[in-house]
């Protein structure tokens, strides 16, 4: 199962389970779903499975509920928490040609050069409010 935590300016984190598929918000492949009171991302890393100090990209949809503002930007960073420190590189994020609901995006550039737990932050601007979803990930 994966958790997602979605935080607000002002607002309490939500934390919940991600198992609802809805029509068009999917990626073939070992993709994974976080969801949240306001939307859903899909991601599928590449290559996968993710390996220690070898670069990968996320291929990513964010599709808003019903009601919801599409996306007007995305930013990905991660983190050991366990050993206080981030990512040694910065991610580069192109928005993908979609309809003018759902988004797509190709984030490049990564690399988990340490092995362990990372915490991947993925934060969606949307309607004007920030929605930060986390996937927990460990890397051999």
């Amino acid at each position: 199962m994966v958790l997602a935590v979605e935080m607000f300016a002002g607002a309490p984190a939500v934390a919940q389970a991600a198992d609802v598929a809805l029509p068009g918000c999917e990626l073939k492949g070992d993709s994974r779903r976080l969801s949240s009171p306001r939307l859903d991302v899909v991601f599928r890393p590449a290559p996968s499975p993710i390996r220690v100090g070898s670069k990968f990209v996320l291929d990513i949809i964010v599709c808003p509920h019903k009601g919801v503002t599409a996306p007007t930007s995305l930013r990905v960073d991660a983190r050991m928490p366990e050993h206080r420190h981030g990512m040694n590189y910065k991610p580069s994020v192109r928005t993908l040609p979609c309809n003018s609901q759902i988004a797509r995006y190709r984030v490049e550039e990564l690399m988990f050069h340490r092995a362990g737990r990372w915490e991947m932050m993925i934060e969606v601007r949307a309607g004007g409010q920030t929605a930060r979803l986390v996937h927990s990930i460990t890397v051999k």
